[in-house]
């Protein structure tokens, strides 16, 4: 079963802009971003473009 959540706390930002650390963890191609600068996209006044835009961030669960 899987679970789909939509992102809404800063605690749920922070692990969406971590799962990239986990799913390439093997690839030598994959250069991992500075955390605080992804975070900081999702911040509508440090990123200009969401204030006139809507966007739906969304973590998907795997449950046994």
């Amino acid at each position: 079963m899987i679970i789909v959540k939509e992102v809404k706390s800063n605690t749920k930002i922070k692990q969406f802009v971590k799962f990239p650390f986990d799913l390439y963890k093997e690839s030598k191609y994959w250069v991992p971003p500075i955390i605080k600068d992804e975070i900081s996209s999702f911040n509508p006044l440090k990123n200009l473009t969401l204030k006139n835009a809507e966007i739906s961030l969304i973590l998907a669960y795997k449950k046994n």
